[in-house]
């Protein structure tokens, strides 16, 4: 799931959690201005909070029974000795480039909607005439669908006697609405729809923001008159309603709805169901910006030497960028990374390689075993063949196959990493593993628990990006070693 589908959701569940409230306790009450500021306030609170992280760490405990569940291994072969290319498919970015396609698409209807409707507006007040009213510009018009307001300007139908009671009131309900700024609130959701379209809760808000609207204004618009005439007016109104979605109209639906808040009053209940929106933000608040990190278990079991092996190198240069990076440089920065960000006394971090030298992988297996290794991680970077148009990505683990003394170990070790490889990490991590019977020596030949790892396509731009930046390699690193103390926890029994 991209950030950005993640970002979304997380808005819509927190604006639904919101809007919850709003419907069972705060709908049809008659502290209209609170309501109002509540709505506002959810739209821009569902829009900040998946935005905001708060890491709240702690240890965690493993079990050795439970804690690494095994992936999926699927058999493969190998026929480039020890430099892999991963024989996944990887056609998830086609299906999200369509799915961003409609998505677009879409928006770009729901803004030139919004244009139309603006344009339409705006010529109607250039067109007829304009007279100031108190800093309020009254645009007198027989169009269809008025009166309405929309920012500063009044559209008056000059079929409707200003100087009448009705007249008086109604131009009382739209100055209501210029003054209160009513129109500013329609101009934002319909805009902020333009790019959330997908939000329901959104387009809900949208909805009870439009109709307290008409609630504030009626309610300004009677003051000590008769109640009952202005119902009256409402419900005699004959004008049909128009398609603009960012102004007010005197003749807004729904009818009833406005009828029951002219004598409607506070009562306890429902300043009850105010104070109740404080601890309902706060829970909000939390789950949606409070995460609980569980901090990878800090091995101390007894001393243990891991051997990282930085692929290539020397006359060896492994596969090469567009851009002249090759795989041999990016090894061996990962790394040293894993030695430089190793704080553990109980595990030792050797390097295969600590410079640009060549070493056999037959060389490599006997180094870890001068070496007594408990484990073996070796470090490569895939890349697509020329004739590929596939635009291959993301992360990818190698293990011995079933034949390997330690394939299971090897299995385990493999499982770990997986289950830490993709934090903070913005590549695809494959969850299948692959099992190799030929090629990989470094694999097959090696007597101790052995993993490789595929970090990325030099041939993918994202790919390249990541590993080739000095945050990215720093997070893998960090990764690998947070891999390698779960499965040593996990597999402790001195304790």
């Amino acid at each position: 799931m991209t950030a950005a589908a993640l970002y979304l959701l997380k808005a819509t569940l927190c604006s639904g959690i919101l809007f919850g409230y709003y419907w069972f306790f705060l709908r049809n009450k008659a502290f209209h201005s609170y309501n109002r500021f509540y709505l506002l306030f959810t739209v821009v609170l569902s829009l900040c909070l998946p935005l905001i992280k708060i890491d709240f760490w702690q240890e965690q405990t493993i079990q050795s029974s439970n804690v690494i569940q095994l992936l999926q291994v699927v058999s493969g072969d190998s026929e480039h000795g020890d430099e892999l290319m991963a024989a996944t498919k990887n056609n998830s970015w086609n299906m999200q480039q369509w799915i961003l396609l409609v998505y677009v698409c879409v928006s770009v209807l729901l803004l030139l909607a919004f244009a139309h409707s603006l344009f339409i507006i705006m010529k109607l007040a250039v067109k007829q005439p304009v007279k100031k009213m108190n800093g309020i510009l009254l645009v007198n018009t027989t169009a269809k669908n008025t009166p309405f307001s929309f920012l500063h300007f009044i559209f008056w139908n000059s079929n409707i006697d200003i100087d009448s009671t009705n007249g008086r009131q109604i131009l009382q309900h739209e100055i209501t609405h210029v003054k209160g700024k009513h129109s500013y609130d329609k101009l934002f959701m319909n805009l902020l729809l333009i790019i959330c379209w997908c939000n329901p809760f959104f387009w809900l808000i949208k909805k009870e923001l439009g109709i307290i609207h008409e609630f504030i204004a009626d309610k300004k618009s009677v003051g000590d008159n008769d109640t009952s005439t202005f119902a009256a007016m409402i419900l005699q109104a004959a004008y049909p309603q128009h398609n603009f979605q960012f102004t007010n109209n005197f003749f807004h639906s729904p009818v009833k709805r406005r009828l029951i808040m002219l004598t409607k009053n506070n009562n306890r209940i429902s300043y009850f169901s105010r104070i109740l929106a404080l601890p309902l933000l706060l829970f909000v608040f939390a789950a949606f910006t409070f995460k609980t990190v569980s901090q990878q278990p800090f091995y101390k079991g007894e001393k243990t030497i891991i051997i990282i092996d930085a692929g290539h190198g020397g006359k060896d240069y492994g596969a090469k960028a567009d851009n002249g990076v090759v795989e041999k440089d990016i090894t061996l920065a990962i790394a040293q990374k894993v030695k430089e960000l190793n704080k553990n006394s109980n595990i030792e971090i050797i390097l295969s390689r600590k410079d640009d030298t060549y070493q056999s992988p037959p060389q490599r297996i006997d180094f870890a075993k001068n070496n007594k290794a408990t484990l073996f991680i070796s470090l490569h970077v895939d890349a697509e063949e020329e004739t590929s148009k596939e635009n291959k990505s993301g992360i990818h683990l190698f293990i011995p196959a079933d034949t390997n003394t330690a394939y299971k170990q090897s299995e385990m070790l493999g499982s770990a990493l997986i289950g830490t490889l993709n934090e903070n990490v913005t590549l695809p991590v494959n969850v299948v593993m692959n099992k190799i019977s030929t090629g990989a020596w470094v694999l097959k030949a090696n007597p101790c628990p052995a993993v490789l790892i595929e970090t990325g396509y030099l041939t993918n731009s994202t790919d390249l990006a990541f590993i080739s930046s000095v945050k990215g390699q720093e997070t893998l690193a960090r990764n690998i070693l947070n891999g390698v103390e779960k499965y040593l926890t996990a597999n402790d029994h001195s304790h």
